[in-house]
């Protein structure tokens, strides 16, 4: 909490002197809500702010018990009276006290506030000023800090923030446990990193701009590297990706296309070479038997001649129905 939450030493020395109303100005002028407690810790003045925070009027707050009216406690604490700020400070325990509480406001709603309680001197003795600032909207800003630095830190992608020099400022914990796993290389940056990531960042910073695709191996592992420049300031932010499955992946399959192209070859070969020792003694029946038939023969014999030929074109028939069917199947298309 600011220290303007806080009436300073100059005012105390002459709060003797002061009047209400001038005290009332003062609490009025302070950018916090604020209570003037006496030394029995009742309120007996309080600012604008405070009323507009509470959500009461001063009129239901003054001579009211501070603590049972607003049942506040120190951060972290059990909820006792005894650690009521309020009441520390009272008790001469602490002459400042500043940190968090909740505040019980209008509606039976407790908020969070930052606060500052200081001893200070009423007519009646000494009292205190309690100042404070709600704090629902910086509490849950934070939240949102905290959920977003928690998705780096749970993220399975390698990330790293460098300088300008490429010197390492965070690592999340995948970037930890690569670092850990692979060492370091050249001038004593992470193996995993980019080669010359001094030159591809200082690129990366002069342009401000986004460099992106760049792959790194480290054995038999491979990373790919995007570097993106972080706006108004000279910081670099690295998203390191695995891509060690999909080159796997990638290399398996051209292994596999090799081998198919290769098989295919091998079938190619094999159904010419079939084609080729099918054909030609069929082809040699056929023509045997055409001379055949055209010899001096008689009826009898010219019909056994012109049978085998029939049986001999309708054999050439079915093997190519055969070698078609095959080499269709193979991606070959005469």
């Amino acid at each position: 909490m600011k220290d303007s939450g806080s009436l300073g030493p100059a005012t105390q020395c002459h709060n003797s002197a002061t009047t209400p109303e001038i005290v009332q100005l003062l609490l009025d002028a302070l950018p916090s809500g604020a209570l003037l407690i006496d030394g029995t810790g009742k309120i007996i003045m309080l600012n604008q702010q405070a009323e507009r925070f509470l959500g009461w009027p001063a009129a239901g707050l003054l001579g009211q018990p501070a603590h049972e009216w607003l049942n506040c406690y120190l951060e972290d604490l059990a909820a006792v009276p005894e650690n009521c700020p309020v009441a520390r400070v009272l008790k001469g325990e602490n002459s400042v006290l500043s940190a968090r509480m909740g505040l019980r406001c209008r509606g039976a709603v407790v908020k969070p506030f930052e606060y500052r309680c200081s001893a200070y001197p009423t007519g009646s003795g000494m009292g205190a000023v309690l100042a404070f600032n709600e704090i629902t909207r910086q509490l849950a800003m934070e939240k949102d800090l905290r959920s977003l630095a928690s998705i780096a830190e749970a993220s399975p992608i390698a990330i790293v923030e460098l300088n300008q020099d490429a010197n390492l400022i965070h690592a999340n914990p995948t970037m930890m446990s690569l670092m850990d796993r692979f060492g370091f290389g050249a001038g004593l940056h992470a193996a995993v990193l980019p080669e010359h990531i001094e030159g591809l960042t200082a690129e990366c910073l002069s342009k401000q701009t986004e460099i992106g695709a760049i792959e790194v191996s480290v054995g038999e592992h491979c990373y790919e590297w995007k570097l993106v420049p972080v706006a108004g300031e000279p910081l670099v932010h690295g998203y390191g990706v695995d891509l060690t499955a999909r080159k796997r992946t990638e290399l398996a399959l051209a292994r596999a296309k090799i081998e198919a192209e290769a098989a295919n070859r091998a079938k190619s070969e094999f159904l010419t070479n079939l084609s080729h020792e099918l054909r030609t003694p069929v082809n040699g029946m056929i023509g045997t038997a055409e001379l055949l038939a055209g010899s001096e023969l008689d009826n009898k014999q010219r019909g056994y001649a012109a049978t085998i030929q029939r049986c001999a074109e309708s054999l050439l028939c079915v093997i190519d129905q055969i070698l078609a069917a095959a080499e269709s199947d193979a991606g070959r298309v005469k």
